[in-house]
């Protein structure tokens, strides 16, 4: 693909502590903010108010963070789509106007998932897995395990019908429907509809299920529901014939267990690698694995915080 954007691994590598959410990454991102103020490309009420503590930030001042930490990274241009890969990645829905906050979401979700290799797809996936991405988003986790595992067989679920558009669009302008197969609904443990709770963030990567516990914390979501089709893992296989599933990567805001509940017969049948955010609900880190070893008892656990913190199951080989 002819794109002159910069390689987007490089530049967040380079510009990787930028993007955490640390004091010091915070504190990075605000003396870039005053370089800008200083340099008068930015207008100075928003800068001030930029560089003062976050709880002193006025509501509808922007949070020039979204703004110039993409032009800072990757510089001034700023198109649609971003050559990840050699491959044209979309990250904002058809129209947007201002696309640096999508953009600056983005870059987070890459420097996880790709360059801190959060799901572990690295070490724990091989060629010719079959391959549930549950909570895919714009795609960035089967983008990452197709372009270095090119013969696995990726479903990907997303319930946004806005973020799964996104997703789409990208997977049709590289060709890629053969090996990654992105339906636009949620995992839970039945079929049903239900109301998804969209998040305030841009690419609204933290919107949770109405029944989901995460839901308590009113601040983080907007006033906005979507309804959306639920299905299960295992209706999924069985209605579509699937004939193994080596590896779940599941990151839902808090519906982990509902999932896993709904893939009871999936897990006992292909005792698949099973990577699991294990962070949302205080509970997690022990009901989940719980949940899992009364499914079976060959599952071992261990815990990995690199990005952010992940459950891994790996069952034991039973020799036949």
């Amino acid at each position: 693909m002819e794109n002159s954007t910069p390689d987007i691994i490089s530049a967040l590598k380079r510009n990787q502590r930028l993007l955490e959410n640390s004091l010091y990454s915070k504190l990075l991102r605000k003396k870039i903010i005053l370089q800008y103020l200083i340099l008068r490309k930015v207008k100075f009420l928003e800068g001030f108010w930029n560089l003062l503590p976050d709880k002193f930030r006025i509501k509808n001042i922007p949070n020039l963070d979204e703004e110039i930490i993409p032009r800072y990274v990757l510089g001034d241009r700023i198109d649609s789509s971003i050559n990840l890969f050699n491959k044209e990645i979309y990250y904002c829905p058809e129209g947007t106007k201002n696309k640096h906050p999508y953009l600056f979401a983005f870059m987070a979700t890459i420097n996880q998932i790709i360059n801190l290799d959060q799901y572990k797809i690295s070490e724990l996936v091989k060629d010719g897995f079959s391959i549930i991405d549950a909570g895919c988003n714009i795609g960035v986790f089967s983008i990452f395990a197709n372009h270095i595992f090119p013969n696995n067989n990726i479903y990907a679920f997303e319930p946004n019908n806005v973020n799964f558009q996104i997703f789409k669009k990208t997977i049709d302008a590289n060709q890629l429907s053969t090996r990654i197969h992105c339906f636009n609904e949620a995992l839970g443990n039945r079929k049903c509809s239900k109301n998804l709770k969209l998040s305030k963030d841009p690419l609204a990567s933290g919107s949770a299920m109405e029944d989901s516990r995460i839901i308590q914390n009113k601040d983080y979501f907007s006033s906005s529901s979507v309804s959306v089709n639920v299905t299960t893992i295992d209706d999924f296989v069985r209605e579509n014939n699937i004939s193994k599933i080596d590896f779940i990567k599941i990151d839902s805001e808090g519906y982990e267990k509902n999932i896993l509940l709904g893939a009871k017969n999936t897990i006992q049948r292909f005792h698949p690698i099973i990577v699991c955010s294990a962070y949302h609900l205080k509970d997690d880190k022990t009901e989940i694995p719980d949940l899992i070893k009364s499914f079976s008892e060959r599952y071992q656990f261990r815990q990995d915080n690199k990005a952010e913190e992940i459950l891994i199951a790996e069952a034991i080989r039973v020799e036949t």
